[in-house]
């Protein structure tokens, strides 16, 4: 639309003609000056410059319209370039401080733990962990695989097998919340046991777990009764809750964000093998978890677990959460989720 000619008013100065319409400027020549003006197109008309030819308003406001949608979509562009520009100067900041470091830390700052394989709960969304475990799996892990805690004096499950209480009576000990193992509400209380001492003076409290905040990340991993110790997978993963502080577990365990806690399919599980991660850094050959309850993970390992969880919820209700989940992780741990490495633990090497 060329606006030449056309006859306008100004607030004020008065009547005026548009001389010229070069794109977004127009010279008007105005009577009472009798000189001429430049102003911008077509902010300028509706707001101060009132056309005479009323039919081509219509047009115009549709114009206005389409040009603040892209004065804003063009804002929003410049401002994520703006904040990435940023991001990526707090992220070089902190690779030069690290660098300039006289002491170096470790930054082993994530723990992932090894979970007695239970079934309870298990459907087509969900690996298990969320019930006692079926009849089967507590026979194996208490007379075959004989896990620590399942084998114990205490244990319910046990004294089940044995005789000493019914099935009715665990059922009702689990559905009214009372304790049977930590597995079996693990993700529904979204929180990982971290074991006790087992000696000296701080016997039977607590273990404190080295390096691990607000923030690290918790890795959930387990294997089924028929996996080979190199099929150990990871079933869910979560940012450890602010209120942990020190790696101190008063309670015992550690506890997930509200937010930051994802948890996969048993095929999506099966995807997320824990050695494509981590390795022995003793014995780099040895793929076995072993009796210890934890062991320590870089930010970077981390990092590489989180970007292919993205990668394999890709398409699914979770997607957005694990995007968010990566970002909010790389960020916390001055990554560039941009720039993430491939895994290299033992089952790549």
């Amino acid at each position: 639309m060329n606006l030449t000619n056309e006859k306008v008013k100004h607030t004020v100065f008065g009547k005026g003609v548009i001389k010229s319409h070069e794109e977004d400027i127009l010279t008007i020549w105005f009577e009472r000056l009798n000189e001429e003006k430049q102003f911008e197109y077509p902010d300028s008309l509706g707001s101060f410059i009132k056309l005479e030819n009323q039919e081509l308003w219509p047009e115009i406001e549709k114009i206005k319209k389409e040009n603040n949608r892209e004065q804003t979509a063009k804002k929003l562009v410049e401002d994520e370039a703006n904040r990435e520009k940023a991001r990526r100067r707090k992220f070089e900041r902190a690779v030069n401080n690290a660098n300039n470091s006289s002491k170096k830390k470790s930054d082993k700052t994530n723990v992932a733990f090894h979970c007695s394989y239970c079934d309870g709960g298990i459907e087509s969304n969900t690996v298990g962990f969320a019930d006692i475990c079926s009849e089967e799996m507590m026979n194996h892990n208490v007379k075959v695989a004989k896990q620590i805690w399942c084998k114990s004096d205490d244990s319910k499950c046990r004294k089940y097998l044995d005789g000493e209480i019914s099935k009715e009576a665990l059922d009702i000990k689990s559905n009214d919340d009372n304790f049977v193992c930590y597995e079996s509400q693990m993700l529904e209380k979204w929180r990982a046991y971290v074991g006790v001492v087992q000696s000296g003076e701080r016997k039977g409290k607590p273990k404190t777990l080295r390096g691990i905040n607000a923030h690290s990340l918790a890795i959930l991993s387990t294997q089924r009764p028929t996996d080979m110790d190199e099929e150990r997978f990871i079933f869910a993963v979560f940012i450890v809750h602010e209120r942990h502080i020190g790696g101190q577990c008063e309670d015992g365990y550690v506890g997930a964000h509200d937010k930051y806690r994802i948890k996969l399919t048993l095929e999506e599980a099966k995807q997320l093998r824990f050695w494509t991660y981590h390795v022995n850094t003793t014995k780099p050959e040895s793929m076995v978890f072993g009796r210890a309850l934890q062991r320590y993970w870089t930010d970077l390992q981390s990092a590489q677990l989180l970007k292919d969880i993205v990668r394999i919820k890709r398409g699914t209700e979770d997607e957005a959460l694990s995007k968010e989940i990566f970002k909010f992780y790389c960020d916390t741990h001055t990554l560039d989720y941009l720039n993430i490495a491939s895994p290299s633990g033992a089952l790549i090497k």
